[in-house]
């Protein structure tokens, strides 16, 4: 749990990822006020091997929900994934952005943006978990992410480029 709020619109998290189990959901992150009606935002690889970026608030239909259509399915390389939040921008579109090992992901199946100037659970003053499928803190530690995160890295306040965290060098597959 931070122990002050960050900026909860616009903000930019980075992380390297190598994943050991395919199918089934594994969340990256997830930050909820662990309060009744619980406002949550999670990022994930679901079931289908897609990475999903959603939130809202707990009983009802999520507020937004951003998922790939790309799959990501090789357990051998590490992924750098990097979103960018920025609500109070004008266009929907450019209100979350996802980047995969340097690439802009601009396919999606699913694509329900924030609402301008959402105001998401990330940097909030309240529970933050990185690596776990826990839900507020009911969790046991059971079902932590099977493979590794690494270089995990927030900015609150600023949508950063991808190439501030690091590159991917295709020729040695990292």
């Amino acid at each position: 749990t931070p122990s002050s709020e960050g900026d909860r619109r616009t903000n930019t998290t980075s992380l390297w990822v190598k994943r050991s189990e395919l199918g089934r959901t594994t969340r990256l992150f997830m930050a909820t006020n662990n309060a009744s009606n619980a406002r949550y935002t999670i990022l994930e690889f679901n079931s289908t091997d897609t990475i999903r970026f959603y939130g809202g608030t707990e009983g009802t239909s999520a507020l937004f929900n951003i998922q790939t259509n790309a799959l990501f399915r090789d357990t051998s390389a590490w992924y750098h994934i990097v979103l960018q939040v920025d609500t109070p921008n004008s266009t929907s579109s450019e209100r979350v952005k996802l980047w995969v090992n340097g690439v802009q992901e601009t396919s999606f199946g699913t694509a329900n943006y924030p609402s301008q100037d959402y105001t998401a659970s990330w940097n909030k003053n309240g529970l933050h978990q990185i690596g776990s499928k826990a839900w507020g803190n009911s969790g046991n530690g059971s079902d932590m992410f099977p493979g590794y995160l690494a270089h995990v890295a927030n900015v609150a306040g600023s949508v950063v480029a991808p190439t501030v965290f690091g590159q991917t060098d295709s020729t040695s597959g990292i």
